[in-house]
């Protein structure tokens, strides 16, 4: 446990600097993909310690998010952000705290605010992939 706790407190420490570091969503968005993949794989092994680090990285990706989603001034998509983030947190505090059932809901409700943000702010790019298509 030791270990997991020294791993979060980089990652925690990693986001801090990141967030100085203003970065395009693309990266972002790109790091949320397998960082969320992760935390299901963690959510269906029972895995706490695994399950908290993916929340902390998931955490500190949706303060990107915002981050970004504030300076093209789009205030529900830096609602939604904050709320995904929030939930991450949450997740994260209950695994440490070695409540399984609480972290797993928690972790369960990050997932759910990708589909809203997805279906208003992105379309899919000419290359076959997706890209940020603004709004309000």
């Amino acid at each position: 446990m030791r270990k997991s706790s020294v791993l979060i407190a980089i990652c925690a420490l990693a986001a801090v600097v990141l967030a100085a570091q203003q970065r395009d969503l693309d990266p972002v968005m790109k790091e949320i993909g397998p960082a969320s993949a992760a935390l299901s794989t963690a959510i269906n092994g029972n895995a706490l310690a695994d399950l908290a680090t993916h929340s902390v990285k998931l955490e500190a990706l949706f303060r990107e998010a915002e981050a970004f989603m504030k300076s093209k001034g789009i205030p529900k998509a830096v609602e939604i952000a904050i709320e995904a983030a929030a939930a991450a947190g949450e997740a994260s505090k209950a695994a440490k705290a070695g409540n399984l059932d609480s972290a797993k809901t928690a972790a369960g409700k990050v997932k759910g605010f990708c589909k809203g943000c997805h279906d208003n702010y992105r379309e899919k790019d000419p290359a076959g992939g997706f890209k940020f298509k603004g709004g309000t």
